[in-house]
């Protein structure tokens, strides 16, 4: 359902605010906390597929076609250990100049402080983590072997599996990125710009970034199916409700 979703709302990981009112409809008591490992599991998946990008990196250090996509991997990289590592130390969150006078002055204070318990939590279950992470760098890397294979078969020359492992991620957190519903437009224009890098084959990779779409609206349309099963249909107005709560 959250797929489902994913096709009309802001950017393509949307859906997971759809996820999170299931998760928290499920959920008779923590229901903020049963929200945040919607996000967790988002940003773990996220984690993930730029950890393969810095692998496919290293093939590709000295090439200056890739000067750009390696800049925005380590960016990606940097923001995500630096959220890490706030949300996993609460000595060093303190220690930010004016935080007692920033958090007075927060709006949703109480919300937002169980947000950041519920995040913590995992602190003491790296364990979870990892296996999280696991199986996210599991099923991103199998992603990419579906996107090559489609490569592959729209007859894309020059374009190798260590280059998928590479530009895949960064176009898919650049799709995810709350501009357009769906991330449609921006998906497809982020992969002709990043694979023309390294050969220019326009309209071959507008084919691949189609195809992929389509795929997964396809797949998406079970979530679809389930929605209209009347124990899963959305009440009006609280979906919005649950996106503020999120």
């Amino acid at each position: 359902i959250g797929l489902f979703f994913n096709n009309f709302m802001l950017g393509a990981t949307g859906g997971d605010f759809v996820k999170a009112y299931y998760v928290s409809k499920e959920t008779h008591h923590k229901k903020t906390e049963a929200m945040t490992t919607v996000f967790i599991d988002r940003i773990v998946g996220m984690f993930a597929i730029i950890v393969i990008a810095l692998i496919a990196l290293l093939f590709h250090m000295h090439d200056p076609k890739m000067r750009k996509v390696s800049s925005a991997i380590f960016i990606c990289f940097g923001v995500f250990v630096g959220f890490a590592t706030l949300f996993m130390n609460k000595r060093l969150v303190r220690k930010i100049p004016f935080f007692d006078v920033i958090k007075r002055r927060m709006p949703f204070r109480e919300q937002l402080a169980r947000i950041y318990d519920a995040f913590y939590v995992y602190h003491d279950h790296k364990r979870v983590i990892l296996g999280a992470f696991a199986y996210s760098l599991f099923l991103q890397f199998v992603v990419i072997l579906i996107i090559w294979g489609l490569g592959k078969a729209l007859d894309i020359q020059g374009v190798g599996l260590i280059h998928y492992m590479l530009l895949v991620p960064v176009i898919s957190t650049v799709s995810a990125l709350p501009i357009s519903f769906g991330g449609l437009g921006l998906g497809e224009g982020a992969y002709v710009y990043f694979f023309n890098l390294v050969t220019e084959q326009t309209a071959k990779y507008l084919a691949l970034a189609l195809t992929l779409r389509f795929l997964t609206i396809l797949w998406s349309l079970v979530g679809g199916l389930f929605l209209m099963l009347p124990k899963t249909r959305i009440p009006a107005g609280e979906l919005e409700e649950a996106k503020i709560a999120s």
